[in-house]
């Protein structure tokens, strides 16, 4: 530490002078575009004399002058380099910088103050967590008290005064100078904006991605120390190196930081080895939530997370590590871990492993079911292409988080890896005691019509699940499945969506529709892929059977999906009863080759129809002139408010005709649009309207 003798020191202050009005003006220009807070003359100890200069302080740096023309820097360096401030007589500081240490004597000790104050506001707007009384010594204890109160105010200060989202901008700034780069102010405009306005807690990576590499990754070193973002996400943008280090640094060091979602990001096994590190180097973390799906981890990541969690037992409420590459053996280590600790038991909501083959068709599935068993918090299970065995999941589930569950998608599984195909009773008792389930998704899966029918018996006797959406499609039920869900459809209360697509009904259409109808709780169904039959005659009855069905009182369909049927013509049985009476409000009729007549059918239907709301209708081999007959059909529907773009048939009919499928598309989006925009008490008189022609006259096409 350099001194300097009192004699030296007062000499030094004697010599010092004001800056003129003059040189202060020079200067201004000088800096400028640089915003300067404050400037002050100094004398800093060389190594054999002293020289007067002026410091000038920027919002993040300061510049030393020579108090000459033409004016010259003779060094600068940012608040961020230093180390130690020591203050060792009222005008006198040495300041620590991480290359070099700069002695200053100072006319008095208010310019000293003013300049120290600065220089400290600075660091803990970018340090919010920084004690100011760690940063600066007092080696003369003449002011010792009224530095205090310096550092107390500086507390309430920046406390009070950090700026929007917890003076992000001003971090960001901060480190753009102390790393020589362009600051982009369209940065600082969409958080200081629109996250600020909108309350955004969740810093989306994908807003600059535009940028450049390195300036998206001081965007992200600018969260390390940042108080109001609690979230990280990207999505379908692989992060290069240096945005990944980053965020493994703000991993590293942030008290705030909650949730981490990268998704497929191109992320290897070294990141969640170094990010599971970062997490060891943080004892300060509240780090919950991990999502890293999509991204080739594989077992070395996994089992460098297991190590993390074998010491330290935060909970983890959200868990995604689809499709990550990693096998059976990974998922036993870390499940042995999380069986281990009572607190991931109690605390994981959200479970994530689909897309990993394999990974549940071993021995070492034991454990990871061991941990359902147990598991009491868990609020949604995803196991889709697994591998796992229907006939081992339910029984865990039943013990554990049966209360709690409320999603679980075990599509593109297996019903047993076992020889001997005996249903467990455990599936029908915990359909039977379930108290939150929302969605069940069964599709691709291989159900035996014996299992089926367990799990719509326990539905039938549970009464406290409601608006439950089941998807069994592609289950390859069959003839024999059709006949299960006649029999059972009918006592479910629970059900208000199902999905019954593609399994192979065929000639049991008519009969499965009939039983549908029944139903007193479904709104939603799908029926779409089931008509794979040569007679003609025969889909005509089943379509028939559709539309008694959305024509009857007391059916409580409102939304209907053919999808991927290649109906052709038939369809229009369907069309032209869309203009009479009807309980639909929705109507998926996509894939099924109706061509321009079907849209000339679909037209005149709408004219009448008041029920419907939405349409989606695209893979239908549609040109110009059938989208332009919707549209002027639409002139005289006041109810139709949704229509998803039928891209596929658009962009055929464009490379056909483009100047008409553009003015068709016009017309169709201009009445939607005056559609949601319309007054109730208008759509009223209008529906009086048509229902009273439709009742009079029948639909004659």
């Amino acid at each position: 530490m350099l001194h300097l003798n009192s004699d030296t020191s007062s000499d030094m202050s004697d010599e010092l002078q004001a800056i003129s009005y003059e040189m202060q003006a020079c200067i201004v220009d000088f800096m400028e575009p640089s915003e300067i807070v404050l400037m002050k003359p100094v004398q800093m100890k060389m190594k054999t004399k002293s020289e007067d200069l002026v410091v000038v302080l920027t919002p993040w740096r300061a510049f030393l002058l020579y108090l000459e023309h033409p004016l010259r820097v003779q060094t600068t360096f940012s608040y961020l380099e230093i180390s130690d401030i020591d203050i060792q007589d009222p005008s006198l500081v040495v300041i620590h910088t991480d290359p070099c240490l700069y002695q200053f004597r100072f006319m008095s000790s208010e310019d000293l103050e003013q300049v120290i104050f600065h220089v400290a506001t600075s660091i803990k707007k970018v340090f919010p967590d920084s004690s100011p009384g760690k940063l600066i010594r007092m080696t003369c204890a003449d002011h010792e008290e009224k530095y205090k109160r310096i550092e107390d105010s500086l507390e309430n200060i920046t406390q009070n005064n950090q700026g929007p989202c917890g003076g992000f901008s001003q971090t960001y700034a901060a480190l753009c100078d102390y790393n020589g780069f362009v600051l982009r102010e369209e940065v600082q405009w969409d958080v200081d904006n629109i996250y600020h306005r909108q309350n955004i807690r969740e810093f989306n990576i994908l807003d600059f991605s535009h940028l450049d590499t390195t300036d998206i990754a001081l965007t992200v070193a600018s969260l390390s120390f940042n108080q109001w973002f609690t979230k990280i996400h990207c999505r379908d943008f692989k992060l290069r190196l240096e945005i990944s280090e980053q965020i493994l640094y703000v991993i590293n060091r942030s008290l705030k930081l909650e949730e981490i979602v990268l998704e497929n990001c191109g992320l290897k096994c070294e990141f969640a080895i170094k990010m599971a590190k970062a997490l060891d180097n943080n004892p300060g973390s509240v780090l919950h939530t991990f999502n890293l799906s999509g991204n080739n981890i594989d077992d070395r990541g996994i089992n460098a997370f297991t190590q993390y969690f074998n010491k330290n037992h935060k909970p983890v409420k959200h868990l995604n590590i689809s499709k990550t590459s990693i096998t059976s053996k990974g998922v036993n280590s870390l499940f042995q871990s999380f069986v281990s600790h009572e607190t991931f038991a109690n605390s994981i909501c959200h479970l994530d492993l689909s897309g990993n083959p394999g990974i549940l068709a071993t021995e070492d599935a034991i454990s990871f079911y061991n941990f359902l068993d147990n598991c009491k918090s868990l609020c949604h299970l995803n196991l889709a292409g697994t591998d796992c065995a229907l006939d081992s999941l339910f029984g865990p589930l039943l013990h554990g988080s049966c209360s709690r569950l409320s999603y679980l998608n075990v599509s593109r599984n297996v019903y047993t890896h076992k020889k001997i195909k005996d249903i467990p009773p455990e599936v029908s008792q915990f359909f039977s005691k379930t108290l939150a389930l929302k969605h069940l998704n069964l599709s691709g899966t291989k159900i035996p019509s014996e299992m089926l029918r367990e799990i719509l018996h326990g539905l039938s006797t549970n009464d406290k699940i409601r608006n439950l959406h089941m998807d069994l499609s592609d289950c390859e039920l069959r003839s024999s499945g059709a006949q299960v869900i006649q029999d059972m459809i009918f006592d479910i209360n629970s059900l208000s969506s199902l999905d019954l697509s593609n399994n192979g009904f065929d000639s049991d259409m008519v009969t499965l529709i009939l039983s549908v109808g029944r139903s007193k709780s479904i709104k939603h169904v799908s029926l779409g892929k089931n008509f794979n039959i040569k007679s003609g005659t025969a889909v005509a009855d089943i379509i028939h059977r559709i539309v008694q069905l959305i024509q009857d009182e007391d059916c409580t369909i409102e939304s209907l999906s053919l999808a991927d049927s290649r109906l052709k013509s038939e369809i229009n049985i369907l069309l032209n009863a869309l203009g009479k009476k009807n309980n639909l409000r929705k109507i998926d009729i996509s894939g099924n080759g109706m061509g321009d007549s079907g849209a000339k059918h679909l037209a005149k239907a709408l004219q009448l129809n008041t029920q419907l709301r939405m349409i989606t209708w695209d893979k239908n081999n549609t040109t110009a002139n059938g989208f332009l007959t919707l549209g002027h059909a639409l002139e005289r529907n006041y109810t139709l408010r949704f229509m998803p773009l039928p891209l596929s048939d658009i962009s055929q009919a464009y490379r056909m005709n483009q100047s008409k499928t553009e003015d068709a598309l016009h017309l169709i989006q201009s009445y939607l649009l005056r559609n949601n925009h319309i007054k109730e008490n208008v759509v009223r008189k209008v529906n009086g309207l048509h229902k009273e022609i439709a009742s009079t006259l029948p639909l004659k096409l």
